[in-house]
């Protein structure tokens, strides 16, 4: 019973430091156990073994851990080498060996050389063991030759560094290596090695040069629209530019000759740089480093139906310089107010500057008046007509504001009037009827 509770839900936050370490009242407790478990090895019975495997014992892995810190004389080895054959006993007796780790390298080194040479445990049992206890020099030798000699399989390999910190020490040739052989996986294998990479990046790192290629081939594998991998790819290719803004600007022209020929369906498969979910932070990246340039490598895309967050375009930092590119003709004008909005900060300044520009272009007026009543963000598209109307009416009393744009601005007033009116409609059919 006394196990049970110290296993159990309760994570206390009051602790103690102990040898420059803070330690926990619910590890002060499992470690108390782990010591009479070592003392009196019968206390360890079915029922506790049963406790152990138990959904319920959330601090199973500190108790395990402590036990085999503890465990000198290796007595509960055997036992734990027993648990192991299902994924909850591979991690207990993973999490021993890495206690025992603490005391006796030699036993655990000599443990997993068995395992690799001669054990009937699964390999999953064995990798579980290895990511556990750590990447000693040993432990790398012993994963480099199970994928030398293909005793593994590429997903289990793959699965193992989705967590943890194992490969962020390791010579980016050795992780190269891994990886390599995790492509060798069935379909589905570069969404372990997204995942990977952008833990190994994390935080703020750049790719080694070595990896850069492994890292491209699993980006341009994408296929799972709407998900984390989103995010992933995004820190990926910030790690590439970090490393090679060569690489990371051909990444992006890839990935835009890629969308410009998609159709919408197609294009749900294909990692967008510039889409939702923070991907665009890769996008963002390259803004900062390259604002010309990076804006230029936007032009591709034409008239594609290219979904794209309200910051493509920073018009409070490189107003001037997206300016400079319209200014070379209509079709670039035209096509940068795609991704511009009227909530967006300095877009009425934008506007004006790029109105001057092309002063007769009927076009360019209609786009911006277009893309200023565009929603955009979060909210209810009421929401959005109030702050659109608000803004074009602090515009209208800026004293500032050039006098030749008043109708321009009224234009706007009367096409968020006429976008409300059916909302407006639909909001008194909806009225409570009075019903109980």
């Amino acid at each position: 019973m006394r196990l049970k509770i110290a296993l159990g839900k309760a994570y206390d936050v009051d602790w103690e430091e102990v040898d420059g370490r803070r330690v926990y009242n619910f590890e002060k407790r499992c470690m108390t156990l782990a010591q009479e478990a070592v003392t009196s090895p019968a206390l360890i019975t079915d029922d506790a073994w049963a406790t152990l495997k138990d959904p319920e014992s959330y601090q199973a892995y500190t108790f395990v851990f402590s036990l085999g810190e503890l465990d000198i004389n290796h007595v509960f080895f055997e036992k734990f080498k027993m648990q192991a054959g299902d994924p909850h006993g591979d991690h207990i007796f993973g999490w021993y060996l890495s206690g025992v780790q603490k005391h006796d390298t030699a036993f655990v080194e000599a443990r997993l050389d068995e395992m690799t040479t001669q054990s009937t445990l699964p390999k999953i049992t064995f990798l579980t063991a290895l990511k556990l206890t750590g990447p000693s020099p040993g432990n790398r030798a012993r994963l480099l030759k199970v994928i030398a000699n293909k005793e593994v399989e590429p997903m289990l390999v793959g699965a193992l560094f989705t967590t943890g910190s194992w490969l962020r020490e390791l010579p980016p040739v050795e992780v190269r290596t891994i990886l390599e052989f995790v492509a060798t996986g069935p379909s589905g294998w570069h969404r372990l090695a997204i995942r990977i990479l952008s833990l190994y990046l994390h935080p703020d790192r750049a790719l080694p040069s070595e990896l850069i290629p492994i890292a491209e081939k699993a980006i341009c594998e994408y296929d799972l629209p709407n998900s984390d991998l989103d995010w992933h790819c995004g820190q990926i290719a910030i790690g590439i530019g970090k490393t090679d803004l060569e690489r990371a600007f051909g990444l992006l022209k890839r990935q835009i000759a890629a969308l410009r020929v998609a159709n919408w369906h197609e294009a749900q498969l294909i990692w967008n740089p510039f889409g939702r979910h923070r991907s665009h932070d890769f996008w963002m990246f390259l803004r900062r480093q390259a604002p010309e340039r990076a804006y230029r490598e936007l032009l591709p895309l034409g008239d594609s139906k290219m979904e794209a967050e309200s910051d493509l375009v920073n018009l409070e930092d490189d107003c001037d310089t997206v300016l400079r590119i319209c200014a070379e003709n209509e079709v670039f004008a035209v096509f940068f107010t795609k991704f511009v909005f009227g909530v967006q900060s300095g877009f009425f300044s934008f506007a004006y500057k790029l109105t001057d520009l092309f002063p007769d272009n009927a076009k360019v007026s209609a786009t911006l008046i277009s893309s200023a009543v565009s929603q955009v963000g979060f909210g209810s598209i009421q929401e959005h007509h109030q702050k659109i109307l608000a803004a074009v009416e602090a515009q209208q009393h800026n004293p500032e504001t050039p006098g030749r744009f008043a109708q321009w601005l009224e234009e706007i007033k009367r096409r968020v009037q006429e976008e409300e009116r059916p909302w407006h409609a639909r909001d008194l059919e909806d009225q409570h009827l009075g019903w109980d």
